[in-house]
C-alpha cells in the first residue's frame, strides 16, 4: 500500500530577507514525517496565498513562480515514482537520498577492476588464461592503489 504524501509550499517569515521577500520551501510530508528544502524562490509577503501555495496575481513574475513550483512538486512525485518502480519503501529518507542524489551507485575505478581480478582468477583456474596475466592486472591494481593513497597524504 502507498503512503499517504502531502506537498506543500510554505513561505517562511522568520527567514524574511533584508530586501523583504519571503523565502518559499517545499514541505513534504510522508507518513506524518517531514521532508523540508528550500526552492531557492522569494516572492514578496503580499504576493504570497499560504492556502493555495502559490503566488498571487497574473504578473508574468507571478507565473514564472507558479511555474517553477509546479516543476518541483512534478519532481517529487518523479522521484516517489521512481523509489516505487525500485521496489523500494517510499519514506521520508528514500525521498531524501533522491532529492540530494545520495543513492547513486557508489562505486570507483578501483573496484570495478578488483571485481574483473577476481573475474580473471576464476577464468584462470578454469585454465583459460595465464597465471601471468593474472600477475600483472594484481601489480596495475596495487600500483593505482598506491597512487590513490598517496594523493591522499598530499
Amino acid at each position: 500500500m502507498e503512503p499517504k504524501m502531502t506537498v506543500l509550499f510554505i513561505g517562511k517569515k522568520s527567514r524574511t530577507t533584508r530586501h523583504e521577500l519571503l523565502p518559499i520551501y517545499l514541505r513534504v510530508t510522508i507518513d506524518g514525517k517531514r521532508f523540508e528544502v528550500a526552492s531557492h524562490l522569494h516572492v514578496k509577503e503580499s504576493e504570497w496565498c499560504s492556502p493555495a501555495s502559490k503566488v498571487n496575481g497574473k504578473s508574468d513574475n507571478a507565473k514564472e513562480t507558479n511555474m517553477a513550483l509546479d516543476e518541483i512538486k512534478k519532481r517529487v512525485y518523479d522521484y516517489r515514482d521512481r523509489i516505487l518502480i525500485e521496489k523500494r519503501n517510499f519514506t521520508v529518507h528514500t525521498l531524501r537520498e533522491k532529492w540530494f542524489g545520495e543513492d547513486r551507485n557508489k562505486r570507483t575505478l578501483l573496484d570495478v577492476f578488483k571485481l574483473s581480478i577476481m573475474d580473471l582468477e576464476k577464468l584462470v583456474t578454469k585454465g583459460l588464461y595465464k597465471k601471468s596475466t593474472l600477475v600483472k592486472y594484481k601489480s596495475i591494481w596495487v600500483f593505482n592503489k598506491m597512487q590513490k593513497i598517496l594523493l591522499l597524504c598530499m
